[in-house]
């Protein structure tokens, strides 16, 4: 390894936490990862992000990772502002705020609002300034193009 690489590892299983010591001495780790949610689901509470074992398994794994000078990550808990802050304080030093493909979903929204919001001369809307044009278009049917109107419109 070198100085550019960081070697994350997550954490999804109760076997994982139970070995935190162990897999933190690995030569090269530089973070443990917590995935809540995937935990959750291991030791058969999925959702129950407020348990006790969550909290039980955040403190086991820092400490052990402090113990080895390693650090740990906080994942799937980006709609837990208040749990996120409770682990950074235990000593969590890293948190994951959600997954690529959300990322793109949020953004992809937002632009599809902002397109839809636009308005036209005349007052039209965006949308249906783009339905009278496409409806013009060959090679679109009028039934698809209804259905992605009420998609963008809904």
């Amino acid at each position: 390894m070198n100085a550019a690489t960081m070697v994350m590892i997550q954490f999804e299983s109760a076997e994982a936490i139970d070995r935190a010591e162990e897999i933190a001495a690995v030569e090269g780790v530089d973070l443990i990862v917590i995935g809540t949610n995937d935990f959750l689901a291991d030791i058969g509470l999925p959702g129950q992000f407020e348990h006790p074992r969550v909290h039980d398994a955040y403190a086991r794994t820092i400490a052990a990772c402090r113990k080895l000078g390693k650090h740990v990550g906080v994942g799937g808990l980006p709609s837990r502002p208040q749990l996120i802050a409770e682990f950074v304080k235990l000593g969590a030093r890293y948190v994951s705020t959600g997954t690529d493909l959300a990322f793109l979903l949020a953004e992809a929204s937002e632009r599809a609002r902002q397109v839809r919001a636009l308005r036209l001369e005349g007052g039209t809307r965006g949308h249906e300034a783009s339905r009278a044009a496409l409806g013009r278009t060959e090679g679109w049917r009028h039934g698809n193009f209804a259905r992605l109107c009420a998609r963008q419109s809904g």
